[in-house]
């Protein structure tokens, strides 16, 4: 017998039921959130940054200026795209905790 059996006397705990820590996911989907707001912050800079440097240089509507258009927008759909998917992971982690909160709870 090792000591953790000796001194549990063999009663599980609630803690020893799980298989995952929820410290560590409430921590992931907690930078998850932050992350994404970081990720749209610098994607808008970038695509402002950007456009104000387009038109500085004089805008003229060319071929090769409306394909940077599209690669400056391009940039700013992933970014947006990158914000909704890590708001996603936050929210959903945080929605099974709260799942399992509730169905420990219901037991």
């Amino acid at each position: 017998m090792n000591n953790n059996q000796v001194l549990n006397n063999g009663i599980n705990s609630e803690a020893d039921d799980r298989v995952y820590s929820t410290n560590t996911l409430t921590r992931i989907a907690y930078w998850a959130m932050i992350l994404s707001w970081v990720s749209l912050i610098l994607n808008v800079a970038l695509f402002l940054g950007r456009l104000i440097l387009q038109f500085q240089e004089g805008f003229d509507f060319q071929f090769i200026s409306l394909f940077n258009m599209v690669a400056f927008l391009s940039s700013l759909v992933v970014g947006i795209i990158w914000f909704v998917v890590l708001q996603a992971i936050s929210e959903g982690i945080y929605l099974l905790l709260d799942i399992e909160e509730n169905m420990r709870a219901d037991m």
